[in-house]
């Protein structure tokens, strides 16, 4: 019975902290929305993807540099029609 709780305690501490890494690299992403795709290029490099969805470009990486930290996930960028970016997103993100 002990080991289970123990197990459960471990399961439950390893979400809590994935749930912070997740809304810190939310929090990062979002300090680019406004900004120009090419500022945004800029730092994150080339992206490996670009898609147009309803006539609006998607940029996505699938790996990225945020302060010294790699985050190893699919990270997109939804532009308007003056290339500026109006919102980022990830999914499938390991922390």
């Amino acid at each position: 019975m002990r080991s289970v709780l123990k197990i459960a305690v471990i399961l439950a501490s390893a979400g809590v902290l994935c749930g912070f890494d997740g809304q810190t690299l939310a929090y990062k992403l979002n300090a680019y929305r406004g900004q120009p795709i090419d500022a945004v290029m800029a730092r994150f490099g080339e992206p490996a993807q670009r898609e147009m969805i309803d006539g609006r470009p998607i940029y996505m990486w699938w790996a990225i540099y945020i302060d010294d930290r790699h985050y190893g996930c699919k990270i997109w960028a939804k532009l308007d029609k003056q290339n500026i970016v109006t919102s980022l997103g990830y999914q499938d993100c390991a922390f």
